[in-house]
């Protein structure tokens, strides 16, 4: 009887020791990995950087678009012409290469060199921050190295403090989702076209953990920046509203209060009137925007709208009907609403002792990835950046091994280029689109099948 016990503890221990140098290969591969994806992300970032002192040295582009596009130059433009309290901040004819100086000042020619102007389209809230820097320099090289700071540094620190607190060593480390994200080229776009989106995204999920781990005043302030810019986070502060989780509502309120406030010590009043009643309903029906019909920027765009346009480009459809796109909209919005609902008085009213902040930030992100679906425009390096972090959420904590590989390979997916031919990227990003929603939906209503059961406390 010794020698069979004895060999019955022999077999476990080598089923043991064999799962645990499985595990040890797996952190050493993930490890390896890590290391190369940060060497990566350290090259991709200093390139983006580079760009950024010298736009006239293409070699720096990641692509041919952000050798012609600078969105910074809305922003550079509005914040001049707000700091000098000009009327019709949003009107077309300041954003043009041609606009008279005493009107627009000398911003619009000065950027034009070498890039199309863009038009304004948010709020007067985010222009403290452009505006700010004008107030020191008006010198482009400048203005162009600050706002990619700006934007860098607001987005990788959002991502640490999102993160780390959710490292346990069981799914991916902090350390390769950080590679992850400063290499992929989402992130690296983004910054060479000067877009507000990674600030935004980043003030949205460290506004979600703020108030998720008690700290609503802080939450609140981050939230509120980022609804008071691109408007669809908002929908976090309508799930606790219909939860009736009233501090992080109020103090997004209150924070959203004292920005408009200072913001109109700088820029006065009008802005938020013409913003209001110009530029909202110019949002709302698409008039902002009247190139998103147009075939290469309809395959590039994430947006729900821009569905049917995909149709059209891949020849499915000889022109996109009238019918048919109010009712994506219409599925859409019923879709986020029913999200908000059951977020609301459904998840919200469990035991928080056996529900933890992790599975609610979680679901919330989810519901702020398929609230962006319906902007206008959502260019497909935007909204992809956006679900890459819902993606590294995910892998924190993966329900197994299977699970785990599904969504390493999606975020593989998200963070690699888009094709170039026209047709190739509107089937692509058509592909993302439905991806994007199933994953989105499935984790606000289901988070069980992407993520391991949370432990007892």
């Amino acid at each position: 009887m010794g020698d069979s016990h004895e060999g019955l503890d022999s077999l476990s221990f080598n089923r043991i020791s064999k799962r645990e140098r499985k595990n040890t290969y797996r952190k050493l591969l993930l490890w390896m990995a890590s290391i190369a994806l940060l060497a990566l992300a350290t090259l991709r970032v200093f390139k983006s950087s580079m760009f950024a002192l010298f736009p006239g040295e293409t070699k720096w582009a990641i692509s041919s678009f952000a050798k012609r596009h600078y969105c910074a130059t809305a922003y550079f433009i509005a914040g001049d012409l707000a700091l000098n309290r000009k009327r019709w901040l949003y009107d077309p004819m300041h954003y043009h290469s041609k606009a008279e100086p005493s009107i627009s000042g000398h911003l619009p020619r000065a950027f034009s060199k070498g890039h199309t102007i863009d038009r304004y389209p948010y709020s007067p809230v985010p222009l403290l921050l452009p505006a700010g820097i004008l107030s020191i320099s008006k010198n482009l090289k400048i203005l162009r190295v600050a706002w990619f700071s700006i934007l860098f540094s607001a987005f990788l620190i959002s991502a640490i403090i999102l993160f780390y607190p959710m490292e346990k060593g069981r799914g991916i480390s902090l350390s390769f989702l950080l590679g992850g994200f400063l290499a992929s080229n989402a992130l690296n776009f983004i910054l060479q076209v000067g877009n507000i989106h990674p600030l935004v995204i980043g003030f949205t999920a460290l506004g979600i953990a703020m108030i998720e781990r008690k700290r609503p005043i802080a939450g609140g302030f981050f939230m509120a920046f980022a609804s008071a810019t691109k408007l669809w986070p908002g929908v976090v502060l309508l799930v606790y509203l219909f939860g009736r989780k009233w501090a992080p509502v109020i103090w997004a309120f209150l924070w959203t209060a004292l920005l408009t406030w200072i913001s109109s010590l700088f820029f006065g009043w009008e802005p938020f009137k013409e913003f209001l009643t110009w530029e909202v309903p110019r949002l709302a029906d698409g008039r902002a925007f009247p190139f998103l019909a147009f075939p290469v920027p309809a395959a590039s765009n994430l947006s729900i709208p821009s569905i049917m346009h995909k149709f059209s480009v891949l020849g499915w459809m000889a022109k996109p009907q009238a019918l048919v796109d109010p009712l994506w909209r219409t599925g859409w919005i019923s879709v986020v609403l029913i999200s908000i609902l059951w977020l609301g008085f459904s998840s919200f009213k469990r035991n928080e002792k056996n529900y933890p902040s992790s599975w609610r930030i979680l679901q919330l992100f989810a519901i702020v990835c398929l609230a962006q679906l319906g902007s206008p425009y959502l260019s497909a390096y935007f909204g992809n950046l956006s679900f890459l972090i819902l993606l590294g959420l995910l892998m924190m904590n993966p329900r197994g091994r299977k699970t785990f590989y599904l969504l390493l390979a999606l975020f593989i997916i998200f963070a690699s280029p888009l094709p170039k031919e026209q047709h190739a990227r509107a089937l692509w990003t058509l592909s993302l689109q439905v991806l994007i929603l199933g994953v989105s939906i499935s984790t606000i209503f289901a988070p069980g099948r992407w993520i391991a059961n949370p432990e007892p406390k």
